[in-house]
């Protein structure tokens, strides 16, 4: 079996409108932070992305 025919990379063959069923805009496979409960999942994923961001600055001496 080569590694195009692995069925884990069938997944990338279907339909874009299906990850839209439970991923949220930006599409992103991972975790969100949420905040409060009533985050949707685009909030805590904003908020991850903004947090990261933040660490990121800091670690490299720019926030």
């Amino acid at each position: 079996m080569t590694t195009t025919e692995h069925p884990t990379n069938r997944h990338y063959d279907l339909d874009p409108r299906v990850f839209g069923l439970f991923l949220d805009e930006s599409r992103k496979y991972s975790s969100g932070w949420y905040l409060t409960p009533e985050d949707s999942l685009e909030t805590a994923q904003q908020q991850k992305m903004s947090m990261v961001a933040d660490l990121v600055c800091h670690v490299s001496g720019h926030g």
